[in-house]
């Protein structure tokens, strides 16, 4: 790593450059911050490893001046029995760490070591961040349909502020994807982004996740509300029309709490996370119902965005197809004949997106040819088009009548088991099969 030590004491800086240059570090010394400015100005470092003997700067100080020359560098201090308490407070403020005079050179190199590890994980998420940015802006999200166009539309105007978002969609139709596209394109995109189903939400868990119960008695009053690892950043709220009444309260108290673009509308303990939620119902109807608050139902609802199914986005089918192939082709996409293309295109597509994704995979596996024909296809795709018969043979990898029966029947107990909200019992009811022969087929073709 890249070190430089400022440190009063010439015997100190000799000893630190020639043993830390020993370790195999790149190291640079000074007498002062001032006389280091020529180096901070200049260089790149890693580690800026500093004493506190600087008359008139205490570690809080000295921290702030180093991170304005060197704003990625990690910081540590070496303190002196007088300075302890100095050095235990800059840490609270961003300083990594420090030693106490006298030390030894194994500690020192102990805690470089630590540095190293430490400064690699950084870099890491950095990386990972900004793949994941790059990967959800919204210019990535496929929208040639007006439907998808007008959604792109919404989610440029929400990413800027921190209002609460209901994303309103039939299953699989993309509300996750959309929800992260929203939390990276945000001021929040550095922060964690928490996702919750709410079908198996405990009613406690968003008191407990978000909030620590500690109460002052001499202050009369809540203290510690919001918990340090949850400060900032958004929370998915899947199937948020699945909430029982009492968390519905707790919801509701959270959004009460909540800041908006960093500013507390109220007095008081803060929530400063940004709340996107899901549902597949309309939640108007379950305000009618009785079944959801109306209070909080108005406002999840105030900023809506209705996800289109795949059947009323036929436009971008084409994309899709081409964006899922190139997932398994990294080098040469294998073309796709105009008459599957079109098959694909007109296939009503119950299960949306991932359905469209999961027929992509299955050809990635099963079919050899180039282009793609429509022999390829799914059998249920071909059933709902009958773009069969004509081109059956020419597929080398078309596939067995006893194969064509077992996904045949895969698409039909999926599909049941989604209706019946997986209920095994209703799904055979549904099939007008006996319990264990539905269980015999379902161990059989490995359904969970």
């Amino acid at each position: 790593m890249k070190i430089i030590i400022i440190d009063s004491i010439k015997v100190h800086r000799d000893f630190l450059l020639n043993n830390l240059g020993s370790a195999g570090h790149e190291v640079f010394a000074a007498e002062s911050l001032q006389a280091a400015s020529k180096w901070l100005t200049s260089r790149r470092f890693d580690v800026c490893l500093s004493g506190l003997r600087d008359p008139g700067m205490d570690g809080i100080g000295l921290f702030k001046s180093i991170r304005r020359f060197q704003p990625e560098a990690t910081v540590m201090l070496m303190a002196t029995q007088e300075t302890i308490t100095a050095a235990v407070e800059a840490t609270k403020h961003g300083v990594y760490d420090y030693l106490i005079e006298p030390f030894r050179l194994d500690e020192l190199l102990f805690l470089l070591q630590r540095v190293e590890s430490y400064r690699f994980a950084l870099a890491e998420n950095s990386q990972l961040r900004e793949s994941l940015q790059s990967r959800y802006v919204v210019q990535k999200i496929v929208s040639k349909s007006p439907a998808m166009q007008n959604v792109v539309r919404r989610l440029q105007v929400v990413a800027r502020n921190d209002a609460v978002v209901l994303l309103v969609g039939d299953h699989d139709t993309g509300k996750e994807r959309v929800a992260k596209t929203i939390h990276y394109n945000s001021r929040h995109r550095n922060d964690p982004f928490i996702k919750f189903d709410c079908t198996r939400l405990p009613i406690q868990a968003l008191q407990g996740e978000f909030l620590r119960p500690e109460y002052h008695a001499r202050r009369g009053r809540m203290s510690g509300w919001v918990r340090s690892d949850f400060e900032t950043g958004s929370i998915f709220l899947a199937e948020v029309d699945s909430l029982p009444s009492q968390a519905q309260v707790k919801l509701l108290g959270l959004l009460e709490m909540r800041c908006l673009n960093g500013v507390s509308r109220k007095p008081g303990p803060r929530f400063n996370m940004r709340i996107i939620a899901a549902t597949r119902a309309d939640l108007r109807k379950s305000v009618a119902a009785g079944k959801f608050r109306a209070d909080l139902g108005n406002k999840l609802m105030d900023r809506t965005i209705k996800l289109p199914p795949l059947q009323q986005r036929k436009e971008d089918i084409e994309t899709l197809v081409e964006f899922f192939l190139s997932d398994f082709h990294k080098k040469k996409l294998p073309a796709i004949d105009g008459q599957a293309l079109a098959s694909l295109i007109d296939y009503p597509w119950p299960g949306n997106v991932r359905e469209l994704k999961n027929v992509i995979e299955r050809l990635n596996l099963s079919c050899q040819c180039d282009p793609i024909l429509p022999a390829c296809l799914p059998l249920e795709i071909n059933l709902q088009t009958r773009s069969r018969d004509s081109d059956f043979w020419r597929c080398p990898g078309a596939k067995s009548l006893a194969q064509e029966v077992a996904f045949f029947e895969i698409g039909l107990i999926r599909e049941a088991l989604r209706k019946s909200g997986g209920n095994k019992t209703k799904t055979a009811a549904l099939l007008r099969l006996p319990i264990s022969t539905l269980n015999g087929k379902m161990r059989r073709y490995g359904i969970a």
